[in-house]
Parts: C-alpha cells; sequence; structure tokens
C-alpha cells in the first residue's frame, strides 16, 4: 500500500470529533508559520527600503 492511500485510510477511519482536532492542530501550525514568514517578509522588506534610501542619497 502507498504511504498516500494508507494515510487516505487512516483519516477515512477518524471520527468527526478527531478530524476537527487535527483540523485546528494544523490551523495552528499554519497560523505560526505564517506570522513568523510575515515578520521575516517585512524585516526584509525595511532592509530593502533602507538600502533604497541609502542608494538615493548616495546617488546611485
Amino acid at each position: 500500500m502507498h504511504q498516500q492511500q494508507f494515510v487516505q485510510q487512516q483519516f477515512e477511519q477518524m471520527s468527526i470529533d478527531e478530524l476537527w482536532v487535527l483540523h485546528r492542530q494544523v490551523e495552528s501550525v499554519l497560523e505560526e508559520r505564517l506570522i513568523a514568514k510575515k515578520h521575516q517578509l517585512e524585516k526584509q522588506l525595511e532592509q530593502l527600503r533602507q538600502r533604497g534610501v541609502n542608494d538615493s542619497r548616495s546617488g546611485n
């Protein structure tokens, strides 16, 4: 049995309550990752903005 089929079968055997708990756990992990990624991108954007200000002041 392929891994994907095995996982699908496990999901099918779970109750609605178990699936809901899993859904909430995945949602929480994704939220944490998205927040971390957003902060990382905001930091990079600020660095790029600073470079742009410095470049324009130096005449580049």
